[in-house]
C-alpha cells in the first residue's frame, strides 16, 4: 500500500507539473517546473495512518495526466507543426514537447533552435529525422531523441559546461548516475500524439559514436547486438528482458567526461545515452526496481 500511495503522490505531482509548464508557455512566460518532492496535499498520503480512501488511484491518475500531455501536445503542434509528442522523467526539469523535422534529412536543424522554430543555443527535445512516429504499431525499433547537456559547476562561467546534474535539459539524465534516483525512477513518459506510451530504462551508460546506438530501424541481428551491447555498456545490470520484438526509446545527448573521470573537451566523440524499453499497455508500474551497479559506473558520479 505505502509504495502504490508514494507512486500515486508523484503521478499527481507530474499531473500538476504538466499543467504548470503549459501554463506559463501559454502566457508566453519560460516555463516553470515545479518540484514534484513538494506536497499535494496538506497532509502526507503515504501515511498508512492517514488514510484518503476518496483518491483516485494511481491507473486513474496516469489517464489524466497522459490526457493533459496529449492537451499540451495538441496545443503545442499549433505552433509548430513539427511538434510530434510530449518526454518527461520524474523528479527532473524533463517536461517538454518534442519535436521532429520532416522537410529535409537534417538532424542539426533544431540543434540550436527550441521548440518554437526559434533561434536559441539551448536547443529542445528533438527526434532523429529517420525515426517514423506514431503509435506503437508504427514507431521505429529505436526511437531517438537528442537534447542538450548543459550543465555546469558552481559558480562556473555560463560557458563552462561540465557534467553536473543541475543544468537544464539532458543535463538532467546525468541524476541516472546515482543509484538511488536510478532505483526510484525506472520509467520514461514518453506519448505521441498518436497514443499513451510508458517506457522502462534498461541501460545507462557512456560510448564513443563508433557504436551506432543511433540506428532507428535495425535487421533484428543488429538490433540484439545493439541491445546486447547497450546493457554491456551500462552502469547497472537492471534485469530487463529486452529482445529484437520489442521497442526502444534512446536518450542521447553530449558529454565533457568518461566514467574514469577523464575530463573532455567539446566537441568529442562521446555521447551519455539512457535506453528504455516501450511496456504493453497494461503493464503494472512499480515504485522501485531492483538493479546491481556494474564495473563501468563512473568512479565520480555527476554532481547536483
Amino acid at each position: 500500500m505505502r509504495n502504490i500511495m508514494k507512486t500515486t503522490t508523484r503521478l499527481l505531482a507530474l499531473l500538476l507539473a504538466l499543467c504548470m509548464v503549459f501554463a506559463f508557455a501559454a502566457c508566453g512566460k519560460d516555463p516553470v517546473t515545479p518540484d514534484p518532492s513538494d506536497p499535494t496535499t496538506p497532509t502526507d498520503p503515504t501515511d498508512p495512518n492517514n488514510p484518503t480512501p476518496d483518491e483516485p488511484s494511481k491507473e486513474e491518475i496516469l489517464k489524466e495526466l497522459q490526457k493533459t500531455m496529449l492537451e499540451n501536445t495538441l496545443a503545442m503542434q499549433q505552433k509548430n507543426k513539427d511538434t510530434i509528442g510530449w518526454l518527461y522523467i520524474g523528479d527532473t526539469t524533463i517536461n517538454d514537447v518534442v519535436v521532429k523535422v520532416n522537410y529535409n534529412d537534417d538532424n542539426k536543424y533544431y540543434l540550436r533552435r527550441n521548440a518554437n522554430g526559434e533561434n536559441d543555443n539551448d536547443g529542445c527535445y528533438y527526434a532523429d529525422f529517420r525515426c517514423k512516429s506514431g503509435n506503437r504499431s508504427t514507431l521505429s525499433k529505436n526511437t531517438v531523441i537528442y537534447g542538450h547537456n548543459l550543465g555546469r559547476a558552481e559558480n562556473a562561467l555560463l560557458t563552462d559546461y561540465e557534467n553536473h546534474a543541475n543544468g537544464p535539459k539532458f543535463a538532467q539524465l546525468l541524476k541516472y548516475q546515482d543509484e538511488e534516483f536510478a532505483k526510484n525512477h525506472p520509467y520514461i513518459y514518453y506519448s505521441t500524439i498518436e497514443e499513451d506510451m510508458v517506457w522502462q530504462v534498461f541501460a545507462v551508460f557512456y560510448t564513443p559514436i563508433s557504436f551506432d546506438y543511433i540506428n532507428p530501424d535495425p535487421a533484428d541481428a543488429t538490433f540484439t547486438s545493439l541491445i546486447k551491447k547497450a546493457q554491456d555498456l551500462s552502469f547497472y545490470d537492471y534485469d530487463v528482458d529486452v529482445t529484437s520484438n520489442d521497442k526502444i526509446l534512446t536518450l542521447s545527448t553530449c558529454t565533457y567526461r568518461l566514467a574514469d573521470d577523464t575530463k573532455l573537451h567539446y566537441p568529442n566523440d562521446y555521447r551519455y545515452v539512457v535506453m528504455a524499453k516501450l511496456l504493453p499497455a497494461d503493464a503494472v508500474l512499480e515504485d522501485t526496481v531492483s538493479l546491481t551497479v556494474t564495473k563501468n559506473a563512473p568512479v565520480k558520479p555527476a554532481g547536483e
